[in-house]
């Protein structure tokens, strides 16, 4: 388990997104659906698929973010009051400006950006890594945005993009290396929505008799703007527990956490957990992390893909960082995964029980056909080595 975890450093969450969300054109929450076909294979009493497979025509979470961050960056510019202005007003103060959007992705962050430059009027520029896969690339191109490869892994195209920012072509990272940074967290602020949405859907169920909140929520980590609004939200509490998933390459907050600081791993070899697959937790991610989340576990490419397909199974067609939460969850849980005895051991360290509820957010739909046929196409997961799939600090 974390060693580091201070429930008592960990910030509250911010509530001014909600309203802003709420006034797009559109906007809907994303389904929170059940799964008991994975709570009786776990042992537990539910499993809820927080579903943004699907959210403003986006096959990502990442809207959310973009939204909240561009709408506060382009009103500190303006100098109006983000609270107190509405996209259709923003979209109306902006219109002739020669303003552009920059930013590096590896795909649904770029997505993002370009669609909200898109509604905005402006113009977008995302930096891709030259392992990107053609249809992530394509997606972007179709909300208008220039799409500029880069040889190298994410964290060169974030470095390349910090270089090519300037006056008229705003630099809006969801990561970053400076704490003082507004923009990532800005960025965190506005996944705050997804959040609350299911604080909805919890607070009804306690009024028909279930639990009030989950016992255990997971999350696929990448550079950490989702992981730290999930820290927020739920680790300033020990009524829960927050698990944070990545891929063994790129498993930098689980290394962080055990060193007592950012540190990088390489990240070098691709993933098809592409929007993980980030080698250093952001500055500004890094507090929330460090003293919200219980625990971080990391898995390969072929538990993602096994986490695909129980997906499936459970009727959401989904990406590889969607799967790596359920593929994790099963391998730590599954007596066939691991000894009986040792998935035992598991479920009581995450403080799981047989009337447990478990969240799983699902943070990306098929964004790469290829790939998502490919694991469909795969067989069942047999005996995997779970080496590096322990939990940190265990």
């Amino acid at each position: 388990m974390n060693p580091l975890r201070d429930h008592r450093a960990v910030p509250e969450p911010p509530r001014t997104p909600l309203a802003l969300h709420h006034g797009v054109p559109g906007f809907q929450p994303t389904a929170l659906r059940p799964a008991p076909e994975l709570a009786a294979r776990w042992g537990v009493g539910e499993v809820w698929l927080k579903d943004e497979t699907a959210r403003l025509g986006l096959p990502s979470f990442k809207i959310v973010g973009a939204l909240w961050a561009v709408h506060r960056l382009l009103c500190t510019r303006l100098r109006v009051s983000p609270e107190r202005t509405s996209y259709a007003e923003l979209r109306q103060r902006l219109a002739g400006s020669d303003l552009g959007l920059l930013t590096a992705s590896a795909g649904n962050w770029g997505r993002a950006v370009a669609s909200a430059a898109r509604w905005l009027g402006l113009r977008a520029t995302i930096l891709v890594p030259e392992a990107t896969a053609e249809p992530r690339i394509h997606a972007v191109r179709a909300e208008g945005a220039e799409v500029r490869v880069v040889s190298g892994n994410f964290d060169v195209s974030v470095a390349r993009a910090a270089e090519l920012a300037g006056e008229r072509d705003l630099l809006v990272a969801d990561a970053s290396e400076h704490p003082d940074d507004p923009f990532p967290g800005w960025v965190s602020e506005g996944y705050e929505t997804l959040f609350a949405e299911i604080d909805e859907k919890f607070a009804a169920s306690a009024e028909g008799g279930g639990d009030a909140e989950p016992d255990l929520v997971v999350v696929p980590v990448g550079a950490g703007a989702l992981a730290a609004a999930a820290a927020r939200h739920y680790g300033r509490t020990d009524s829960g527990t927050l698990l944070g998933v990545e891929p063994h390459e790129a498993a930098g907050a689980m290394a962080s956490v055990r060193a007592g600081h950012i540190v990088t791993v390489p990240a070098l070899t691709p993933t098809p957990m592409a929007g993980l697959n980030c080698g250093t937790p952001s500055a500004t991610a890094w507090p929330a992390l460090r003293d919200g989340f219980d625990a971080f576990c990391a898995i390969g490419d072929a538990r993602a893909e096994h986490g695909m397909r129980l997906l499936d199974r459970a009727g959401v067609a989904a990406g590889a960082c969607a799967g790596s939460v359920a593929g994790a969850v099963d391998g730590l849980l599954r007596p066939d995964a691991c000894a009986g005895e040792a998935a035992s051991a598991e479920a009581e360290r995450l403080g799981l029980h047989g009337g447990s509820s478990v969240v799983l957010l699902l943070t990306e739909g098929v964004t790469d056909p290829e790939h998502h046929a490919k694991a469909m196409a795969g067989g069942r997961l047999v005996g995997e080595e779970l080496a590096g799939e322990e939990l940190a600090g265990g």
